[in-house]
């Protein structure tokens, strides 16, 4: 999907909704640094 589809598609969706997308997106952004973190944390660990 590009990025102008997913735009349109959000676009499209009455306010209350786009929230819950934002919501969701920052949920997944700080999954994904937890998910470095723990992987940085595991190379650190490994090397010691």
């Amino acid at each position: 999907m590009s990025d102008q589809t997913l735009i349109e598609k959000i676009q499209s969706l009455p306010p209350e909704r786009v929230e819950e997308v934002e919501d969701f997106v920052d949920f997944l952004k700080a999954r994904e640094q937890d998910r470095a973190l723990v992987q940085a944390a595991a190379r650190l660990s490994e090397n010691a």
